[in-house]
C-alpha cells in the first residue's frame, strides 16, 4: 500500500484573497519503506537537535519559522530556522522510496472557493491513482499486482474532502486527449476516506508543509524568503520528485 501525505499552502477564496493560486503537496511512500525512511527522518532530526538546539518533538511548521512567530523558534535566528527547512529539504531530496506531486491551481479561473478545492484535490486523487497503476513509484521488487493507496492530510475540510472522493470513486469524467469529449474513470485504488491528522504529530506530514510552502514561495516568493536566497528551495527537491505527474512541467508541477 501506498500512503500519500498531503498538506496546502494559500488559500481557496477567490474574492479579497491575498493569494491568487492554491497549492496542494503529496509526498507518497510505500508502507513497505516507511519504518526505515522513519528510523532515518529521526537521525535528521536529532542532528538538527545536537546543531541548533531545536527539539525532536518540535514541529517543522515552514510558515511559522519563516515569519518568527511560534514558541519553539526559542529566539533562534532566522537565518538559522532557514538551514533547518533547507537542510530539510536535502535530506528528502536523499530519500530515493519518496516521491513528491503537486497541484497549483490559478484561483483567477475559477468562479468561487469550493471550485478551487475541489478541483485542487480531484487532480491529486487522480495523479496518485494514475501513478499507482503505471506502477512509477518506487515499490519493492517482491510486490505483484496493483496496489492500493491512502491518503492521510494535514487539518483541512475533511467532511468536503470525503464527498470528492467518494464521488469520483462512482463518477470521474476525465478530458481525452483529444480535448474533444470524456472518459468516465471512477477511482480503484484509492482505499478508505481520507485520514485528517494534525500535523504536529506527524513528521511526514511536516515534510509535506515544508514542500508545499516552497513550491508557493517558487511562484510568489515572499520577501524574506528573497532576502534568505530561499526562492529556489523547491527546485533542489528534483530528485523525489514524480515529474509524471505533468509533463509540461519541468518540475512535474500539475498547473490549473
Amino acid at each position: 500500500m501506498f500512503l500519500m501525505y498531503v498538506d496546502e499552502s494559500g488559500d481557496c477564496g477567490t474574492n479579497n484573497s491575498k493569494t491568487t493560486q492554491f497549492f496542494l503537496t503529496g509526498v507518497v511512500i510505500h508502507e513497505s519503506y516507511w519504518r526505515e525512511t522513519l528510523d532515518s527522518l529521526l537521525d535528521f532530526r536529532k542532528k538538527v537537535k545536537r546543531n541548533t538546539g531545536w527539539r525532536v518533538r518540535h514541529e517543522i511548521h515552514a510558515q511559522e519559522m519563516v515569519n518568527g512567530r511560534v514558541s519553539n523558534n526559542q529566539n533562534m535566528p532566522r537565518n538559522q530556522r532557514f538551514v533547518i527547512l533547507r537542510d530539510l529539504i536535502d535530506w528528502l531530496s536523499t530519500q530515493d522510496k519518496i516521491r513528491i506531486i503537486t497541484i497549483s491551481v490559478d484561483k483567477q479561473k475559477f468562479q468561487d472557493s469550493s471550485e478551487v478545492f475541489e478541483r485542487a484535490w480531484t487532480a491529486l486523487f487522480q495523479r496518485f491513482e494514475n501513478t499507482i497503476k503505471n506502477k512509477n513509484f518506487p515499490i519493492p521488487e517482491y510486490k505483484d499486482g496493483f496496489e492500493k493507496g491512502l491518503i492521510i492530510a494535514d487539518s483541512t475540510n475533511g467532511e468536503e474532502l470525503r464527498k470528492i472522493l467518494r464521488r469520483i470513486r462512482r463518477y470521474n469524467p476525465v478530458p481525452n486527449q483529444s480535448g474533444i469529449g470524456y472518459r468516465d474513470l471512477p477511482i480503484e485504488t484509492i482505499i478508505e476516506d481520507p485520514f485528517v491528522r494534525n500535523s504536529e504529530h506527524s513528521y511526514f506530514i511536516q515534510i509535506a508543509d515544508v514542500c508545499v510552502y516552497f513550491a508557493r514561495q517558487y511562484y510568489d516568493p515572499n520577501k524574506v524568503v528573497k532576502k534568505q536566497g530561499a526562492r529556489k528551495y523547491y527546485e533542489r527537491l528534483e530528485p523525489v520528485i514524480l515529474k509524471e505527474a505533468s509533463r509540461k512541467h519541468p518540475l512535474g508541477i500539475v498547473e490549473l
